[in-house]
């Protein structure tokens, strides 16, 4: 009498077996070496940073330099270190790499160079690490010397409602376009304030940060044209709301200038 066959679950169960085997197997030789160095310990592939340098700069001698490397990002959400190569011309550590050297850390920093005889420009390098990954990013810092440092001289208009392509529930804004300006300047050249009719100041700051803190909801500064630049076609956005009132004005500065280079009022007509 011949002996039984294999039970058929068995055979299932086997053929299940050999299946999931094979599928583990595709699955890490398919892998390629990049996605397995990347690995984390916890099986989660880790992903190289973003690093931003920020806008470049045009600052007079003497000048602090304000570096912000807040745009930098990692999308795996790591903590990021932030080191600051000041003049990548340089190789100041001598390890052959001019644009690795460390000579400020931190997210913001600060830094005064030395005053140039000439207009001098310095190439900034930010590396950023998320402790295993790294990128790079760099602006330039320009220290323009001129014997005569001649202020633009900026044209404003305001004009009153909803911006053109927003949504019609957004409360209207009074709507202040660069009408023409006699040079394109970098945007951290300039400070602005607004006064009430009383000549009281309700705000008076950077004129970059309006364009960068993105949690301010009644000033917005929309770089339109030459990006990192005032220039012609840029907006400034200030919502009306109650200690803005109407009448108050405007007013842009240069380079900490004592008069301002630009003036408009706000007004509703």
């Amino acid at each position: 009498m011949a002996g039984k066959g294999i039970p058929l679950r068995n055979i299932i169960i086997i053929g299940v077996a050999v299946i999931i085997v094979i599928a583990i197997g595709y699955y890490f030789l398919s892998r390629s070496p990049d996605e397995v160095e990347n690995q984390n310990d916890d099986g989660r592939t880790n992903h190289p940073p973003m690093a931003d340098a920020g806008f470049d700069q045009i600052i007079a001698p003497g000048e602090e330099v304000r570096l912000n490397g807040k745009s930098s990002s990692d999308p795996d959400d790591d903590d990021l270190t932030f080191r600051w190569d000041l003049d990548d011309s340089l190789d100041s550590d001598l390890d052959g790499i001019t644009d690795n050297d460390v000579d400020l850390m931190g997210e913001n920093v600060t830094w005064i160079y030395p005053i140039p005889e000439n207009t001098i420009t310095y190439r900034v390098t930010l590396n950023v690490s998320d402790g295993e990954k790294w990128d790079k990013d760099t602006s330039l810092i320009t220290i323009r010397v001129q014997d005569n440092t001649t202020p633009p001289e900026i044209t404003m208009e305001c004009r009153y409602g909803n911006i053109e392509g927003g949504p019609s529930y957004i409360d209207p804004h009074y709507i202040i376009t660069i009408e023409s300006t006699t040079s394109n300047e970098n945007i951290l050249n300039f400070s602005y304030m607004i006064i009430d009719p009383e000549e009281n100041i309700l705000y008076h700051e950077e004129l970059r940060y309006p364009l960068v803190n993105t949690y301010n909801d009644t000033i917005r500064y929309r770089d339109i044209t030459d990006i990192g630049m005032v220039s012609q076609g840029d907006l400034i956005l200030i919502r009306d709301v109650p200690e803005i009132p109407e009448g108050s004005t405007i007013l842009l500065y240069y380079l900490n200038g004592p008069d301002p280079v630009g003036e408009v009022d706000l007004s509703k007509t």
